[in-house]
């Protein structure tokens, strides 16, 4: 799986449930990623020119949760606006939480 995402909005969307994916005894799952959930193998995403703002999540990654299991995949932002997405359990940029190849590349990009 990979993904290229062009000129997207991604405005007030949230993650709501608790707990990691798959649901783990006693939670319901499904609280992260606000905007973009991504678990798997080897996959890519390739985010060019989109606007996420305002969307949150009760877990990880307010924006974008990436988790690459087998730490091969990649995360690209490039000529994007990330503004006010609020990880309200963890994340290790921004609004993001990656787990993958080396760290995401962001490029002419806005993280706020």
């Amino acid at each position: 799986m990979s993904w290229r995402i062009l000129h997207s909005t991604f405005i007030d969307n949230r993650a709501i449930g608790r707990g990691a994916n798959p649901a783990q005894a006693g939670t319901p799952g499904g609280g992260s990623g606000g905007a973009i959930y991504a678990d798997g193998n080897t996959f890519h995403i390739r985010l060019t020119d989109p606007t996420i703002v305002d969307n949150s999540d009760k877990e990880g990654g307010g924006a974008i949760f990436f988790v690459s299991n087998d730490r091969t995949g990649t995360l690209s932002v490039d000529s994007s606006v990330l503004r006010r997405n609020a990880s309200l359990g963890f994340e290790n940029y921004l609004g993001i939480f990656f787990l993958g190849n080396g760290r995401p590349r962001f490029t002419d990009s806005v993280v706020r």
